[in-house]
């Protein structure tokens, strides 16, 4: 696979007044990490090969099945954690890797947004559910 760069310069002044030169880098799709299977984002052990192109998102129509366990707070229906059972009755793509997915995007979540009631609330729903994701979580968490 040919790895593409792009290199775009663009004219910077520094504080003195001085013309400096500045290179903006990314990499498309192809890059070296995607190539090899690895994830950006290191979260290749928990969740499997990222390239089957299935997606691993619930529809509303999947998520509006899921029984109220599924949710740390079923009367709100806020933080869905199902099990990988529950993920098989609904019909979900790939239960086994979105599973832990949910449970790593309801942790993200409730750390960015939530309260410490939440917080406690979702970190025990997902250490009793997938415990290697919650380490893995506390592990990376900045």
């Amino acid at each position: 696979m040919v790895v593409r760069h792009h290199v775009r310069e663009q004219p910077r002044r520094t504080k003195k007044g001085r013309s400096t030169r500045v290179r903006d880098h990314w990499r498309g799709s192809g890059s070296r990490a995607i190539a090899s299977g690895e994830s950006y984002h290191g979260t290749r052990s928990l969740f499997g090969d990222h390239g089957s192109g299935a997606s691993t998102e619930l529809t509303t129509e999947q998520r509006n099945k899921l029984p109220p366990s599924a949710f740390v707070f079923p009367e709100e229906r806020a933080y869905p954690i199902p099990t990988i059972h529950e993920l098989e009755e609904i019909g979900a793509v790939r239960p086994k890797a979105s599973g832990p997915r949910h449970a790593l995007n309801a942790l993200q979540r409730v750390d960015q947004n939530g309260s410490l009631f939440q917080v406690s609330h979702v970190v025990a729903t997902v250490r009793s559910r997938y415990p290697g994701v919650y380490e893995e979580w506390r592990r990376n968490r900045k």
